[in-house]
């Protein structure tokens, strides 16, 4: 019995020895790690140095050489610091163009940079300060010319405005301009810096990528658009995934290739098709758009636009439509209306002078007074090739009791309201 008891002691403690080292985990070939000494992966990534600093930022980027060509950030680490170019970005910050900042920054020490890389890492912890460059006063909405310079967040779309062109003009409640590719346009309200848009439309071309990319993402931006602020020469628009960033600058008849308009009798809006617009019949090309292009059919002023010396113009308006084929011209009808009044590129409003008006220079007929009796219109409208027009634009001056001309501009004309004839 003494025998038999000895035998299953001895099978009790060999099965618990089993059973202890199958529930202990082994790894082989890893010897223990003495105390006070590191493991492998310890010594190739040691614990690293890190402080906290301060970072000026210059209002925009310069193009710089790295591994290749790239825009670097300019930066100072003291307000009357010497700038320098900043080759690494920061994580957290997006630079946003126009503004100068001032920003509490982590800079830590990488183990192991790569070769081609920085051994020093930058993380945002604080915006302490975000001021425009542009220390006058905040431009007008209307009577700029806003172009984009940051589009939401900088890894949102692939934007660059040295490659595409997206712009904004706000004339008489319509805004209108270049969307990377098209045209586009929409009626716009600002009450209490909200604004509301009504559904923009865009002209059909089609551009190489990334333009068509930056075009999607602008419309789709302007579409959820809920609010407007002008920060000096900056003015920014929130929309339901960040917000679009344009920089103001005096509109200019260059500026207006893109949001000539001209308004019929009846009230349709025509809008400047773009010089990238190829859509012609008969020889005949299509100027401006009069209704939405993506709804079929549509209407479109085709030719040129003549005009007299009293400012009545002619133009055909067409009606154009789709098939298996391509475009073509369902229908088309003449139609005469006087210029009754003008917008200019500087926010004046000249009205029509009448068809009794006799006031002239040199045989220019002065059509058109701006409010004040000293300023006016002289001569035709000028439609250039691009299809923008322009005005001559005079001051004159009362004396022994005639007036002369004392100052005389160019002046591009934003829109043309047209009216029928009497």
């Amino acid at each position: 019995m003494l025998f038999k008891s000895k035998n299953l002691l001895v099978y009790f403690v060999l099965v618990m020895a089993l059973l202890l080292s199958a529930c202990t985990p082994v790894a082989p070939g890893i010897a223990p790690t003495p105390e006070g000494s590191q493991s492998e992966s310890e010594m190739e990534n040691p614990a690293m140095e890190s402080e906290e600093i301060t970072l000026y930022i210059a209002p925009e980027k310069v193009e710089c050489m790295g591994v290749g060509p790239m825009e670097c950030l300019q930066v100072k680490y003291s307000e009357d610091g010497e700038s320098e170019l900043f080759y690494t970005g920061i994580d957290g910050f997006v630079f946003v163009p126009g503004y100068n900042y001032e920003l509490r920054v982590l800079r830590s020490e990488i183990a192991n940079p790569p070769a081609d890389g920085s051994s020093l890492a930058y993380t945002l912890l604080e915006v302490v300060a975000q001021e425009p460059a542009y220390d006058g006063e905040a431009l007008p909405l209307e009577g700029t010319h806003w172009t984009l310079i940051a589009f939401g967040t900088e890894d949102m779309v692939h934007f660059s405005p040295a490659d595409q062109t997206v712009d904004a003009q706000f004339v008489d409640g319509r805004i209108s301009g270049l969307n990377g590719c098209n045209n586009y346009s929409a009626d716009y309200t600002v009450v209490d810096g909200q604004l509301q848009l009504s559904q923009a439309i865009s002209t059909l071309m089609a551009c190489p990528e990334p333009a068509m990319e930056v075009e999607q993402a602008f419309m789709s931006a302007l579409s959820s658009a809920s609010s407007i602020a002008i920060d000096g020469d900056l003015l920014t628009i929130v929309y339901a995934a960040g917000q679009l960033t344009f920089q103001g600058t005096a509109a200019t008849a260059a500026d207006l290739d893109s949001i000539a308009l001209i308004t019929l009798p009846d009230g349709s809006a025509c809008e400047f098709a773009g010089m990238g617009a190829t859509l012609a019949f008969d020889e005949k090309r299509l100027n401006y758009t009069c209704s939405d292009a993506a709804t079929l059919p549509f209407t479109g002023l085709i030719g040129d636009i003549a005009q007299d010396d009293a400012g009545v113009l002619t133009v055909e308006l067409a009606t154009i439509n789709r098939n298996d084929d391509g475009f073509f011209l369902e229908d088309s009808q003449t139609l005469t209306f006087l210029a009754a009044g003008l917008l200019l590129a500087d926010g004046s409003q000249c009205d029509f002078a009448g068809m009794g008006a006799t006031l002239a220079f040199d045989g220019e007929r002065l059509n058109y007074t701006c409010g004040d009796p000293s300023i006016g219109l002289l001569g035709p409208l000028v439609q250039g090739e691009a299809g923008n027009w322009t005005v001559s634009k005079v001051t004159l001056e009362r004396k022994d009791g005639s007036f002369t001309i004392v100052g005389r501009e160019e002046i591009a004309i934003a829109a043309i309201q047209g009216a029928e004839m009497p």
